[in-house]
C-alpha cells in the first residue's frame, strides 16, 4: 500500500446568514484518508459555531464543535478522523458576516 500525505489549506468567504462549507473532495474508492490535524479560523469577526466533520450522500456526523469562537483565533483538533471512500471532510462555520475571511488547514495521509 501507497502511503501519500495530506497537506490542504482551505479559503472561504463568509455569507451572513448561511452555513460557509470549507471541504476536500470525496475519498477515492479503493483509498483511506487518516486526517491527523484540522485548524480553522474567521480571520474577520467573531461568528455562532465551528464544527469539523464528514459527510457521506446527505449525511453529517460531527466530530468537533466550538460556539462562539472569537475573530482571528485559532481553533483546532487532533483527533484522528478516518474518511473512508466516498467521505468528505468538512469545516462549518456558522453565523459568519458576509466577506469574513475563512481559512481551514487539514493534514494527514492517504493509503492508496
Amino acid at each position: 500500500m501507497l502511503r501519500e500525505t495530506i497537506d490542504e489549506a482551505l479559503e472561504g468567504i463568509g455569507v451572513t446568514g448561511s452555513n460557509v462549507d470549507l471541504e476536500l473532495k470525496p475519498v477515492k474508492e479503493k483509498e483511506q484518508h487518516f486526517i491527523q490535524l484540522i485548524s480553522a479560523e474567521d480571520e474577520t469577526t467573531a461568528f455562532t459555531y465551528l464544527r469539523f466533520g464528514k459527510k457521506r450522500g446527505s449525511t453529517y456526523r460531527w466530530f468537533f464543535e466550538t460556539k462562539t469562537p472569537v475573530a482571528g483565533t485559532l481553533y483546532w483538533s487532533d483527533d484522528q478522523l478516518v474518511l473512508n471512500p466516498s467521505d468528505r471532510l468538512i469545516i462549518r462555520f456558522n453565523g459568519t458576516t458576509t466577506g469574513d475571511q475563512l481559512r481551514a488547514n487539514v493534514q494527514g495521509f492517504k493509503k492508496i
